[in-house]
């Protein structure tokens, strides 16, 4: 009966260790922090899912690292700055997925107003 207490209080243990970096300020070290956000990006296919975890649970870093990493692990931030990246976790952080969208949307907008090929439009010469 004693042994059953001892593996219950050791796998507890364990299990406090594995999963104790999501108390708040428990972020750990950067390399730690970067292995578990590329596991969430490795494992999570929806862009806004996948930024909206990594925002969640890594609290504790700053934002600029997070966008950092973000824009190292997922492709579809390629074309984006580090500043970009922040606003979106800022988008995140303060509307949800509304907010992300609204973003989202401007950015495309933005991107279709400064294409090259308006330039070539006759009111453009």
């Amino acid at each position: 009966m004693q042994e059953a207490v001892t593996d219950t209080t050791e796998s507890a243990t364990s299990v406090d260790a594995l999963v104790g970096w999501v108390l708040p300020g428990q972020h750990g070290a950067p390399a730690e922090a970067l292995g578990r956000i590329r596991f969430i990006c490795e494992h999570t296919p929806d862009l806004f899912q996948a930024v909206w975890i990594v925002l969640a649970t890594h609290q504790g870093v700053a934002r600029e690292k997070l966008a950092a990493a973000l824009r190292q692990l997922r492709p579809e931030f390629a074309t984006f700055s580090v500043d970009d990246i922040q606003g979106l976790l800022n988008s995140i952080w303060h509307g949800g997925q509304p907010g992300f969208e609204a973003v989202m949307r401007a950015r495309q907008r933005g991107k279709k107003l400064a294409s090259p090929n308006c330039s070539k439009l006759p009111w453009n010469q």
